[in-house]
């Protein structure tokens, strides 16, 4: 069952019967199958796929590697913010916030602000990421931390080494406050602008980062050149999970990276997902294989070789599921060689 687009779920959930709301709802044949033992949840799948159901039980399993909830800006409307053009004050820049449709909060910068750019980062958000590749955008972020640190920057040590963004933080104090007392208690850090879901892991050299809801895709995040002149890593904010670490706490490699996304990208992968999983949020606590990378294995190299390939031409579809097939074959083949 799939509720319809364009009806609100709070309406439906005013109704007791289901006979006021079947409207609301469209119905599908299929079959319900518990593949993954340890888990409670069926993958439901219509008729039409059924065919590929056999390849959905070949990639259950053990993941080497441990995913990561993106940083929770809150609010967002404070946080996240657009460059403009670059300030007659040297080392200073003039920003916009960024609008949001459905804005609950407004900045007290409506028409730009101007500040120090050393904490601010480019951002990725759930949106843009594709299969191998990032829409451009001009998506910034507020991120008051110091590289492989888990507490914010101390109010003091931020008004000394920008006084400017300070002050814009501290003008916004009460919206940033607003946030909920769980963001709150689980905020990294002791001032008012701390942000949660920050750890050792957002730090890492090299990420693959994917979307949790709508559909599964991911593509590996890299260093982006700032208007400013400077080549920085993106954070990853909510609902851009990432994988920078193996379940062991070590930085993955650039082709662990690739080689992570092309498993994340492939058909069987994506179908499972969309067939297990609420389209609103999927898991991040992954149950399919992902085998530890080993450079010596000629698959692994291969899928990795492939997901470098599918990113210099993620724009052409065309290309892209032909290198995916060949990205599923490799990986249904280690699969198997997992059991």
């Amino acid at each position: 069952m799939e509720k319809k687009r364009g009806i609100d779920i709070r309406q439906i959930n005013t109704h007791d019967r289901y006979e006021d709301v079947a409207q609301a709802f469209i119905c599908r044949n299929g079959r319900a199958y518990q593949l993954d033992s340890k888990r409670t949840g069926f993958t439901m799948i219509d008729g039409q796929d059924s065919l590929r159901v056999g390849l959905y039980g070949r990639i259950i399993g053990q993941s080497a590697y441990k995913a990561r909830s993106g940083v929770e800006f809150t609010p967002a409307e404070i946080y996240f913010v657009e460059p403009l053009k670059e300030s007659k004050r040297k080392g200073k820049y003039i920003f916009a916030n960024s609008e949001f449709t459905n804005s609950v909060y407004k900045a007290e910068e409506n028409g730009g602000f101007e500040a120090e750019t050393d904490f601010i980062f480019p951002v990725i958000k759930s949106p843009c990421i594709k299969e191998f590749g990032i829409d451009e955008n001009n998506n910034y972020c507020i991120f008051p931390y110091k590289k492989g640190s888990v507490e914010c920057v101390a109010i003091t040590e931020l008004a000394g080494r920008a006084e400017y963004l300070t002050n814009y933080l501290i003008r916004n104090k009460e919206l940033i406050e607003k946030q909920s007392k769980r963001s709150r208690d689980i905020a990294r850090g002791k001032e008012f602008y701390a942000l949660s879901k920050v750890g050792l892991y957002t730090y890492g050299e090299y990420a693959v980062t994917f979307r949790d809801n709508t559909r599964l895709v991911a593509c590996v995040v890299t260093p982006v050149k700032t208007p400013w002149g400077k080549r920085v890593m993106p954070v990853c904010a909510k609902h851009s999970p990432y994988i920078s670490m193996d379940k062991e706490g070590r930085f993955i490699t650039e082709e662990e990276a690739y080689y992570l996304c092309g498993i994340l990208n492939t058909g069987v992968v994506q179908e499972y997902f969309r067939f297990s999983f609420s389209g609103r949020s999927y898991s991040i606590d992954f149950n399919i294989k992902m085998p530890l990378y080993d450079s010596q294995n000629e698959k692994h190299r291969k899928m990795a070789e492939l997901s470098r390939k599918a990113h210099t031409v993620y724009t052409d579809a065309s290309k892209v599921s032909a290198i995916k097939k060949e990205i599923e074959e490799l990986y249904l083949y280690v699969c198997d060689e997992e059991q």
